[in-house]
């Protein structure tokens, strides 16, 4: 479930069930019947390594790292965005634990790992020399071979803002990427965080009818005009409604105490 950000009317909706989904659905239903789609799809248990088409959270350049990891050529086209939710804004949070018996140490790492370049690329790509070389650009290359060996998710480390780009990007794309930023639109729920807890029995459940009917579903294996009434009607068994309605209040809440 979720809100529908396009039309900001506040309203908890069932996803699946929305026209523009279902078309999507039918669309990858034919794929799936047409062979365009891996028959073991649904059963897989691993992302296969070589990906002719796949979705992700990304940036301008973020294609060359995409390219890297993947050892082919990658090309990189916007679906959506760019836009800030509450989703993508915790990809990139750091915090010290309250609890914490270095809270001071550990402020000065953060602001060593976001103020200093060199810890910066050390933190990102590993040691120069033997995972990365500098290339006096303004920009680094990563050693083919030695980059398996170290590759964190950076966005979740510091800023990119300190941090050298891999080549071909140039050495100016985290301007270009803060002047994409910059120009992001917000969420209209920006902040809202669902309170799991009053219905943690119901949600449960119906987390482990999602678990048995989405593989199926999103891969196209099965026919989404049938399996999607029958998934939805599982799920209402399963207490589906009564967590709708705690989102829908919590949501009303959210939006009364910003003046919405």
């Amino acid at each position: 479930m979720g809100a529908n950000i396009e039309k900001a009317d506040g309203q908890i909706i069932r996803i699946l069930e929305q026209p523009d989904v279902m078309e999507n659905l039918k669309l990858l239903h034919k794929w799936y019947n047409d062979g365009i789609i891996n028959p073991d799809a649904p059963t897989a248990t691993a992302a296969p390594t070589a990906k002719t088409v796949f979705f992700a959270q990304a940036y301008p350049g973020a294609e060359v790292g995409y390219a890297l990891s993947a050892g082919r050529d990658v090309v990189m086209n916007v679906g959506e965005g760019p836009m800030y939710t509450t989703w993508t804004v915790q990809g990139s949070l750091n915090a010290i634990s309250s609890s914490s018996e270095h809270i001071v140490e550990s402020l000065k790492y953060l602001e060593l790992c976001n103020l200093d370049p060199t810890m910066r690329n050390m933190l990102a790509y590993g040691v120069e020399g033997t995972h990365w070389t500098d290339n006096g650009d303004g920009t680094i290359t990563r050693d083919e071979v030695k980059q398996s060996d170290y590759g964190p998710a950076t966005y979740s480390q510091a800023t990119f803002f300190t941090m050298s780009p891999i080549t071909p990007n140039t050495a100016d794309q985290w301007t270009q990427v803060q002047d994409w930023v910059e120009g992001s639109a917000e969420s209209p729920y920006l902040g809202f965080m669902f309170d799991s807890a009053p219905v943690a029995t119901e949600l449960a459940a119906c987390q482990a009818l999602y678990a048995q009917y989405a593989p199926e579903i999103i891969t196209g294996a099965r026919d989404p005009e049938t399996t999607v009434p029958e998934y939805y009607a599982a799920m209402d068994a399963a207490g589906l409604q009564t967590v709708q309605d705690e989102m829908q209040r919590q949501l009303d809440e959210f939006m009364a105490s910003k003046g919405e």
